[in-house]
């Protein structure tokens, strides 16, 4: 394991768990999926440059996209950041229809904070991603799992 700071910093990484080989668990490169910041550059799919929240919901297509097969994928390992966000709230990533009654990053007002965030993908490959205020939100995927 590596890991790579940008400026100096502290680094804590903390362990929780492990996949056995052949576990339907298949790592990838790290990829940034997409970023919502205007003026930063587009992750590998392209969405409005803008902040998200309440009624609006952001669907991305992640199947085929970051090193995901483009059919074969189950769910998604990514790393979520809310940045800036205009009140204290919360983040669901999801494989899009109902909305579900939980979160996957929470949030106080113009924080940045990334979670770790396994996700579904719906049956045309997306996540849906809902935030509660609005903020800027990216991800990147560092692997996907196979289908059942």
């Amino acid at each position: 394991m590596c890991f790579f700071a940008s400026v100096d910093a502290y680094v804590l990484a903390d362990v929780n768990g492990w996949f056995v080989s052949g576990s339907g668990f298949s790592a990838v490169s790290p990829a940034r999926v997409f970023h919502s910041r205007p003026g930063e550059p587009q992750g590998v799919v392209a969405i409005a440059q803008q902040r998200y929240g309440g009624a609006t919901v952001l669907h991305v297509r992640v199947a085929g996209a970051g090193g995901v097969l483009p059919t074969g994928a189950g769910a998604v390992s990514l790393n979520v950041t809310v940045v800036d966000p205009v009140g204290a709230g919360f983040v669901t990533v999801f494989p899009c229809g109902a909305l579900p009654l939980a979160s996957s990053v929470n949030f106080v007002a113009g924080a940045t904070v990334a979670n770790a965030v396994i996700a579904p993908l719906s049956a045309a490959g997306e996540v849906c991603v809902f935030a509660s205020v609005d903020a800027y939100v990216l991800a990147d995927v560092n692997g996907w799992f196979a289908k059942n």
